[in-house]
């Protein structure tokens, strides 16, 4: 028996949970604040528009590179850097 995967996107499964949830608490990252599920949902497609308007067809493979931010709150591309190792 085939099982029907076509709602396993992330961006559809992060839509129905922020319908379901909405401004219940998602992720927080390290010290940051809360962001929720409908927050989250939002950004995302937020980006993924900009995407679109630079060009990105759906579907089509990207890479994304941030600065990561040490502990000392200087920007670096290491992302294994704590903040034991920025002292």
């Amino acid at each position: 028996m085939a099982v029907d995967k076509s709602d396993w996107v992330a961006g559809k499964i992060l839509a129905n949970q922020a319908a379901q949830r909405g401004e219940a608490p998602f992720m927080q990252f390290e010290d940051g604040r809360m962001h929720t599920y409908g927050e989250a949902h939002r950004l995302s497609n937020q980006a993924g528009n900009g995407f679109a308007a630079a060009g990105v067809d759906f579907g089509e493979s990207l890479q994304v590179k941030t600065p990561w931010q040490g502990g000392d709150g200087k920007a670096s591309n290491d992302p294994h850097r704590t903040k034991k190792a920025a002292k």
